[in-house]
Parts: structure tokens; C-alpha cells; sequence
């Protein structure tokens, strides 16, 4: 099943909107549906900690924030450091933390 750019920002939007900044952090739409046109095999969205809240940076709280994404559809499949293979209504999304070294993910099936 492929996504298209108003899929991806759909979703980003969802994210937003649980509210992200509940976990100290924020979606963006990268990769192939922000850079290409037409639809893709997969939405990648990063996750990107907040900035300075209080003169502190506080961490991702991502036990808090899978639990949200699952609320609205967002199933973690494998948990790779830097990427997460997720699922979203079928489709596959890779998750991004750029807070995370890049994990061994060579042997995915995606």
C-alpha cells in the first residue's frame, strides 16, 4: 500500500496533535513524500526533541508517546534505535530519532 504527501502530513498532524509536546517533542514529514512526487512505499517522519523549555531540554518520553501512537493507529513492529518500523492502517512508516545512534536493521523484511 503506497502514501501520498496529504497522507503523510495527515498523519504528522495526528501526532501533533495528541499533544506532542506532551513528550517533549514534535513530527516532521521527511523523506521521499516531502522531497518526490507522486506516492511512496513508506511515510518517514522524525521526531525531534523539543528545544529549551525553562532553560532545560527534557528527553522524549517515548514509553508515554507509544502508547498515544497506538491510540491512533501507530503500531510499533521493531524498535532499531535510530529508526522504528512502525505500521499505520497497513502501511509502513518508518519513525526517526535523531537521538539515537543507527541501530543494525539489515536484516528487515521491508
Amino acid at each position: 500500500m503506497s502514501w501520498t504527501r496529504e497522507e503523510g502530513v495527515a498523519l504528522c498532524t495526528a501526532i501533533y496533535n495528541l499533544p506532542s509536546e506532551k513528550f517533549n517533542c514534535y513530527p516532521a514529514l521527511t523523506g521521499g513524500l516531502l522531497y518526490k512526487q507522486g506516492t511512496r512505499k513508506d511515510c518517514d517522519i522524525v521526531i525531534y526533541q523539543r528545544g529549551d523549555v525553562n532553560g532545560e531540554r527534557p528527553p522524549i518520553d517515548w514509553d508515554a508517546l507509544w502508547i498515544a501512537l497506538k491510540k491512533i493507529g501507530v503500531e510499533l513492529l521493531c524498535d532499531y534505535g535510530y529508526v522504528k518500523k512502525c505500521t499505520y492502517l497497513g502501511k509502513t512508516v518508518d519513525i526517526f530519532d535523531p537521538t539515537k545512534d543507527g541501530g543494525d536493521y539489515s536484516n528487515d523484511q521491508d
